[in-house]
C-alpha cells in the first residue's frame, strides 16, 4: 500500500492541531508532516516551500495557514493578500513543481456574497484554485466553514466564537451576556465534524467544487446561550449591542457536502458539553 504523506499547513491552529490527531489516530497509513509559518516555514517562500516539498514528497496537501482576522484585514488588506492570496498561490506552484496534485483549501462563509477585506482574499484564492484544477493543474477542493467551535478555539488566548466565549463567560463571570436580542442566526459545526469533512472532501471530493462545512441548521445565538445556562445553570442576561448586530440568517448551502454522505456525528448538546468540560479542566 502506498503510504499517504500529508502536509497540513496551519497544523498549529484551531482546526490544524484536530485535523492532525484526526489523521493519526483515525486514518491507516497516513503520516503528516507539519508545516506551519509559525515553525518559520513562511508560505511566502517559494524557496523554503520548494526544500521542503523536496524533502517530505508530500501527496496531499490540507491548506490552512492564513490571515484569519477580520479586524485585522480591515486595518491592513495587503496581509490579507499577501498571506491569503499569494501565500496559496505559492502552495500551487510547488505543487506543480513537485508533482503533487491534491489540495483541500479552508475557506469561509465570508468568501460567498465577501463584503470584508478578509472575505475578498479568501474568495481570490478560492478563484485560483478553481482555475488551476479546471487546467488541470491540480485537483484542488475548497471546504467554507460558516462557524466551527471546540475546545481550544481561542485568539491571543482569548476564546472566539458564541459557544466558546458564553463558555467561558459562566465560568468565570457567572453570567452569560447576550448582546441585543439574541435571534441572530449561522450554521456552526463541532471541530471533530469539521475536521471528518475535510478528510472526506479530500477522498472523494470533486476538483473545482465549493463544499461549505456545516451541519446545514441554522441556529441562534439565544439557542446557544441556553444550552450553555441549563449545562452551567448561569443566568443571561441581554445587554445592548454596542455595534449593529445583523439579525439576518446566514445563506450556507451544504447540499454539495451531503452529496458525500458527509453528516455531522455530534449534536450541539453533546458538542457543547464536550467544549464544556475539558474548559473546565483548562482552569483546574
Amino acid at each position: 500500500m502506498v503510504q499517504n504523506r500529508i502536509i497540513i499547513t496551519g497544523v498549529d491552529g484551531f482546526i490544524g492541531r484536530y485535523l492532525k490527531y484526526y489523521l493519526i489516530n483515525s486514518t491507516k497509513n497516513v503520516f503528516v508532516g507539519d508545516y506551519d509559518i509559525t515553525h518559520g516555514c513562511d508560505i511566502l517562500s517559494k524557496e523554503k516551500l520548494d526544500l521542503y516539498f523536496e524533502k517530505f514528497k508530500p501527496n496531499g496537501i490540507f491548506h490552512l495557514a492564513g490571515q484569519t482576522d477580520v479586524s485585522k484585514g480591515e486595518e491592513n488588506p495587503s496581509r490579507d493578500v499577501e498571506l491569503n492570496v499569494i501565500g496559496t498561490l505559492n502552495i500551487i506552484e510547488a505543487m506543480k513543481n513537485h508533482g503533487v496534485k491534491d489540495l483541500v483549501y479552508t475557506s469561509t462563509a465570508a468568501a460567498i456574497n465577501p463584503i470584508s477585506n478578509y472575505g475578498i482574499s479568501k474568495g481570490t484564492a478560492e478563484k485560483y484554485i478553481k482555475k488551476y484544477s479546471d487546467e488541470g493543474v491540480i485537483n484542488g477542493r475548497i471546504a467554507r466553514f460558516s462557524s466551527v467551535y471546540g475546545h481550544g478555539r481561542t485568539r491571543f488566548g482569548k476564546p472566539q466564537g458564541a459557544v466558546n466565549n458564553f463558555i467561558h463567560q459562566a465560568l468565570t463571570t457567572g453570567f452569560i451576556n447576550v448582546w441585543g436580542d439574541g435571534e441572530q442566526k449561522r450554521d456552526i459545526i463541532y471541530v471533530k465534524d469539521a475536521v471528518r469533512a475535510l478528510t472526506t472532501i479530500m477522498n472523494i471530493g470533486m476538483p473545482g467544487i465549493e463544499y461549505n462545512v456545516g451541519t446545514g441548521e441554522q441556529v441562534s445565538v439565544n439557542q446557544i446561550a441556553k444550552l450553555v445556562s441549563s449545562l452551567t445553570k448561569a443566568p443571561i442576561i441581554h445587554v445592548p449591542s454596542p455595534v449593529a448586530v445583523d439579525q439576518r440568517d446566514a445563506d450556507f448551502d451544504t447540499f454539495q457536502l451531503k452529496r458525500l454522505f458527509a453528516l455531522p456525528e455530534f449534536g450541539l448538546l453533546y458538542g457543547i458539553a464536550e467544549t464544556l468540560k475539558y474548559m473546565k479542566e483548562d482552569m483546574k
